[in-house]
Formats: C-alpha cells, sequence, structure tokens
C-alpha cells in the first residue's frame, strides 16, 4: 500500500510540473488545481538580496483523454494568497516594502532576505503550490556510500552500489551557457547521484586500466550524459533519458520528495532511485 501512495505521490509531482509547460487557455473551465506560470518556479536557488517574479494560474480539466489538462489565467486574482514558511528566508515586496505574505495578485515578487531553505506558497480555491526557495551557505561537496537504482522504459534497469558522489557543476557537462538555476551550486544533490551513475554506467573512462570514478580526473568525460540527457527549466526537471522522454521521478530512501532532485542534499549512504513513468 505505501509502495503504491508513494508512486501516485511521484506522477502526481510530475503531471504538476507537466501541466505547467503548457500554454494559459482563454476559455472558462472548471478549475481542478492551481500550479506556476513558468516551471523554474518550483525551484530557485538564490543568494540573500536577490529578487524574483512568480506568477500562480489554474489548471483545468480532469487529465483524462477528452478532458486534458491545460492551465489559464486566474480571473479573480483577488482571491490569491500567497506565505512563506520562513520570512526570515523569504518575503514578498509590497510597493516598495518586505512583507510577510501578500494577497489579491496571481503575480508576486519575492525576496531572499536569509540564508536556508523556505517554501512560498500560493493558495487559491482550494487548492496549493509551493515552490522551494533555497538560499542556504553550508557546503556538502562529497555524498559517500551511495545506491543508486536506474529504470527506464527503453533504457536499461541497472544498479550502481557505494558510489562516492562529488560536486560538479552542470556547465561542466552542458556547457558554460548551461542555465542551471534551479541546482544547488553547493551540495550534492540526488540529480547529481543521477548524472554521475548514468556516466559510469553507460561511458566509463579508465586510465592505466583502472576505472576513474573522481570527476575532477583529466581521464573522465561526459560523452553519454551530455548528449543523451536533457534537463529543463534550470535543472529541476529531467525531461530525457536515452530513448525515455519525460516522466522522470525520483525517490530517496524509499520516499518521494516534495520538490526538485535538484535541490534533495544527499546524506552519506542515501539509496536513490529513479524512474521512467512514460
Amino acid at each position: 500500500m505505501k509502495k503504491n501512495l508513494s508512486r501516485v505521490f511521484s506522477m502526481l509531482l510530475v503531471f504538476t510540473l507537466a501541466f505547467s509547460l503548457m500554454g494559459p487557455q482563454v476559455f472558462a473551465a472548471t478549475i481542478t488545481g492551481v500550479t506556476f506560470d513558468d516551471p523554474a518556479d518550483f525551484a530557485i536557488v538564490r543568494t540573500a538580496g536577490a529578487t524574483e517574479s512568480i506568477k500562480a494560474v489554474a489548471l483545468t480539466g480532469t487529465g483524462t483523454p477528452g478532458d486534458p489538462y491545460g492551465k489559464q489565467d486566474i480571473v479573480d486574482a483577488a482571491n490569491v494568497s500567497w506565505t512563506s514558511t520562513n520570512t526570515g528566508i523569504v518575503k514578498f515586496l509590497s510597493g516598495g516594502s518586505e512583507v510577510n505574505s501578500i494577497s489579491g495578485t496571481d503575480t508576486v515578487t519575492i525576496k531572499v532576505v536569509g540564508a536556508g531553505r523556505a517554501n512560498v506558497v500560493a493558495s487559491y480555491a482550494g487548492y496549493t503550490v509551493h515552490s522551494v526557495v533555497d538560499s542556504s551557505t553550508d557546503s556538502n561537496t562529497l555524498s559517500t556510500g551511495i545506491d543508486l537504482e536506474v529504470k527506464g522504459k527503453v533504457t536499461d534497469h541497472f544498479t550502481i552500489n557505494d558510489m562516492d558522489v562529488q560536486l560538479f557543476s552542470l556547465k561542466a557537462i552542458f556547457g558554460p551557457s548551461y542555465n542551471d538555476s534551479s541546482v544547488l551550486q553547493n551540495k550534492v544533490t540526488a540529480l547529481h547521484a543521477l548524472l554521475y551513475g548514468l556516466e559510469r554506467y553507460y561511458d566509463p573512462d579508465y586510465s592505466g586500466g583502472v576505472e576513474v570514478t573522481d570527476v575532477h580526473d583529466p581521464a573522465w568525460d561526459w560523452d553519454w550524459v551530455s548528449t543523451n540527457v536533457m534537463i529543463n527549466y534550470g535543472g529541476a526537471y529531467v525531461y530525457k533519458i536515452g530513448a525515455d522522454i519525460n516522466w522522470w521521478v525520483y525517490k530517496v530512501n524509499g520516499s518521494s520528495p516534495a520538490y526538485g532532485a535538484s535541490q534533495y542534499v544527499l546524506s552519506n549512504n542515501a539509496v536513490v532511485y529513479w524512474e521512467s513513468l512514460k
């Protein structure tokens, strides 16, 4: 039962993000949820003093073949409210002033006022949507003893145990112009473990006949991941691995986190599971 509930929750997380990829609709429809207009706003990594604009929109439809999901602008924005789970980290700007909450608008500007992690919550018509804002300054450059399992529909189903995952920049994989704004820059995350494990499994590198496992070794390259993996929205959403496109979800230690893998900090000996549901 717990396994089934966890799987359903994972699918709901993916569906919420996928719905937000669709353009706003102009027709009136029954409201079935709320999401962000820009999918990148589900995971915001900023330093203290930074600001960011966020817009909430309504979800419509049931997701069935005859009633697909879509999204539309909220016509009664006066009923939208915004709160921060930690006002010592994130506040809202209103008329040039910093406030703890704000109502009556579908679009807000948040300001990072301290170091740490907080959720920005938009509420409308009985529905809520959360943005995880991370401005923490502590670092975690190595996670040891990581077990990784990756299960694709077309790509391989494989496991690598006892990995030592180092911190690396996604720009080292996808180039200096890659947008990694939703990826923690100073901590090893569940996303780092996935990319590191994929490269080791599909394209291991060797030096003197010994496999290279240090991403900073000159013999290490990202040949397979750079050409076979696509991550959208500042690193917040794994869109493609090999021939498996869309609907990738993850778990850590058997649980489905309520935020993106690019913001899930890995402790030592964690068990990381990725699966393509499509």
